[in-house]
């Protein structure tokens, strides 16, 4: 059977030149995001969870939060597409190059 390609039929669009216009495709793999509470610049929501939030700070727990959904987000794409295996290479052993002490020199 045939694979579809990765694109739709031609268009012409105001935006874009005349060509081939790609499917839309979600890309949420690779997000990076750093945040810490002003107030509190040590607090690691993935080690202290909700129990390390000092007196209920409202952007500590915003934190845990995200840390939490993250968490989700990852297990639900790990059971959609597990991520490929990588396949260790098989070395060679290396040649013994000691000489021996009680060997004859040749």
């Amino acid at each position: 059977m045939r694979r579809q390609p990765r694109f739709a039929e031609p268009s012409v669009s105001p935006i874009k030149p005349a060509g081939l216009r790609w499917l839309p495709m979600l890309k949420i793999g690779a997000v990076r995001w750093r945040g810490k509470c002003s107030r509190h610049p040590m607090f690691d929501p993935f080690e202290g969870g909700r129990g390390g939030v000092k007196g209920g700070c409202p952007k500590c727990n915003s934190l845990v939060d995200i840390c939490e959904m993250h968490q989700k987000m990852l297990a639900l794409m790990r059971t959609f597409a597990p991520p490929p295996v990588k396949k260790k290479r098989m070395n060679p052993e290396p040649p013994d190059l000691q000489i021996g002490l009680f060997e004859e020199v040749r």
